[in-house]
């Protein structure tokens, strides 16, 4: 049972690794690593799920074919087969927030591109609009003064709007 502990230690130190690998760049391998070790963590629980029913019940008060002291000795193994478990336990909910994290930190990222995305649109959304208004064969739009006043704003709407979206403070 003891040779357990240096295992778990060592699967907390990874897991430690990881959660601050992901809140630094995340990355799609990380996903993966965070379900392999949760799959190691499910296998260390069956392998020691049957040990710990047994030795609950070696460890027990008068079992027949048991002495005292070898009762004392199961009952020593059992508390370590609990602290075990524990410690499975706590590596099951550490490994769900480093999930929770790497969720949060992929939302996040892809919140940052979509409101990049949408500033852009928002920006060429309305020079589209002017130049295809002004880019219309109407005779009484042809002179200079139409052309200077669209070129006019197609240069100043994007300035305003984006001293406007950095006064927002959306970028």
């Amino acid at each position: 049972m003891d040779q357990n502990f240096p295992i778990l230690d060592r699967f907390n130190d990874e897991l430690e690794e990881l959660e601050s690998a992901i809140f630094e760049r995340v990355k799609p391998e990380q996903l993966q690593r965070i379900f392999e070790m949760k799959r190691a963590l499910v296998t260390l629980r069956r392998v020691l799920s049957p040990q710990r029913d047994v030795l609950g019940l070696l460890a027990k008060r008068g079992v027949p074919n048991v002495g005292e002291r070898t009762a004392l000795y199961f009952r020593d193994v059992y508390d370590h087969l609990v602290r075990l478990y524990e410690q499975i336990d706590s590596g099951r909910d550490l490994l769900g927030n480093a999930m929770d994290g790497y969720l949060s930190m992929v939302a996040n990222r892809t919140n940052d591109i979509t409101k990049q995305l949408t500033i852009f649109a928002t920006i060429f959304l309305p020079l589209s609009f002017i130049t295809g208004f002004f880019g219309q064969n109407f005779e009484h739009l042809n002179g200079p003064g139409f052309f200077w006043l669209m070129l006019g704003s197609v240069v100043t709407l994007p300035v305003v709007m984006l001293f406007w979206f950095k006064h927002k403070q959306w970028i």
